[in-house]
């Protein structure tokens, strides 16, 4: 524990002397009760997983976290870190993936790890070897103590969500308070994102990521924006490559329409969507094993296959797709549904589940609020607010489909959606006109 008191010492004080989170909507004392909070939830994640999960369920502690994922890629990851002082080459060629995809390491390594090789194995969706390496080159300052790894994550995630506030907060005149709350302590984002996983590594990337193309439409220190720019992109890509593929045809007509200033900017997004569509579809032409339908479609299988033989407590059932475009179709406003129902209060199978369903309801009554202020007040937004609602709501409901159609457990749904979750919170508060709200409750009382 010295270990990990030492680092979050360190850590403060970084967040109180780094030039980066110097912000004159954020102070470092608010900052510093965000990072505080973000470490005790960080602890409530571990109990869920360690204590609350396996009692529930009636399953040792030890055989539940060999699946629990804020342990399964850490416990792995000492597999790879076991070879640093035996096999120094074998260690740096799994980490750096060169010429490791062969039967020696298979034979030494990849046997005895659990999760290494997935049901489903590919770049498409998730990539469990990387959050695996990033876990055996943390154990090499962490002393391979948990709650080290822990507090890096909460870092690295902490920074990727400063980083978007900073990214975005021009955007929203008179609301920055509520956008800082919103971001830091929206409940789902706030615990999911204060662990041992996928999603910290997620947020890091986005927040440094749009940060970086705010920066350069801004003209602000070109090399550096683009280095960030092109490390974070490529981090997307090996992590999440659902979501790199929603980033790039919405990303290119943000930048055209912030450059440009264009009247309608609805239109070169609905351009670019149509043509990264048609690319994607054209894929397995070029390479059968890049069928985009066929990828999506073997995602659910697997998704419905584990929930089954794990027998997961909150399963649900989803519309069964097959690997063609209008079964797809069909199939994706059932899933954004999911995203936005799943769970409500009246369908909650355990308390846990309960701050979720709360959640869910409180969203969709703010998006409903949003919705008819856009349509009463149509010129509250300028061109350049109207560009980032129209980006963020699309990736929003581009990422709510493709989780909604292929997770068919609360828990799994819950925490996969939080990125779209976010920029849908981003959504509403720009459809929000706090003025006018404001003017209404000064007349009324």
């Amino acid at each position: 524990m010295i270990f990990f008191l030492l680092y979050f010492i360190a850590f403060l004080i970084l967040i109180n002397k780094w030039s980066f989170f110097d912000n004159e909507f954020i102070s470092k004392r608010f900052l510093t009760f965000v990072f505080i909070i973000k470490i005790g939830i960080g602890f409530c994640l571990i109990w869920v997983y360690n204590d609350y999960y396996p009692n529930k369920t009636k399953i040792s502690k030890e055989e539940f976290r060999d699946q629990a994922d804020i342990f399964k890629y850490y416990d792995d990851s000492k597999i790879i870190y076991n070879a640093l002082d035996e096999r120094p080459i074998d260690f740096l060629k799994i980490i750096f993936s060169i010429d490791n995809n062969n039967e020696y390491f298979y034979n030494h390594y990849y046997i005895n790890m659990n999760h290494w090789d997935t049901p489903f194995d590919t770049n498409f969706f998730n990539d469990s070897h990387t959050i695996i390496r990033l876990n055996a080159l943390i154990r090499i300052i962490s002393f391979n103590s948990y709650h080290v790894h822990m507090l890096i994550f909460c870092l690295l995630s902490f920074i990727g969500l400063f980083a978007l506030f900073k990214s975005i907060v021009d955007f929203f005149p008179n609301k920055e308070n509520l956008l800082k709350w919103l971001i830091f302590f929206t409940p789902s984002i706030l615990f999911w994102n204060s662990g041992v996983l996928k999603e910290p590594i997620l947020f890091f990337s986005i927040g440094i990521l749009l940060l970086s193309i705010m920066n350069l439409i801004n003209g602000k220190s070109v090399f550096s924006n683009l280095l960030a720019l092109t490390i974070t992109a490529f981090i997307l890509f090996l992590i999440k490559f659902y979501i790199f593929l929603i980033l790039v045809p919405l990303i290119l007509p943000f930048i055209f329409n912030q450059k440009t200033n264009v009247k309608r900017p609805i239109i070169s997004y609905l351009l670019s969507i149509g043509i990264f569509i048609f690319i994607g579809l054209s894929l397995k032409y070029i390479d059968s094993s890049m069928n985009l339908l066929n990828i999506i479609d073997q995602k659910q299988e697997a998704f419905i296959e584990e929930a089954s033989n794990n027998n997961a407590g909150s399963y649900f059932e989803i519309i069964n797709i097959d690997p063609d475009f209008l079964s797809l179709c069909i199939a994706i406003p059932n899933g954004i549904i999911n995203c936005f129902t799943k769970p409500f209060p009246w369908t909650i199978k355990s308390i846990i589940e309960l701050p979720q369903a709360v959640e869910n309801c409180l969203v969709i009554i703010f998006m409903i609020i949003g919705i008819f202020q856009l349509i009463k007040f149509k010129n509250h937004l300028d061109i350049s607010s109207y560009n980032l609602l129209i980006f963020c709501s699309l990736f929003a409901i581009a990422n709510y489909a493709i989780i909604g159609i292929c997770t068919p457990v609360y828990g799994a749904l819950v925490r996969y959606k939080i990125t779209g979750l976010l920029f849908l919170l981003f959504s509403i508060i720009l459809l929000i006109d706090i003025k006018s709200i404001t003017k209404k409750l000064k007349l009324k009382f």
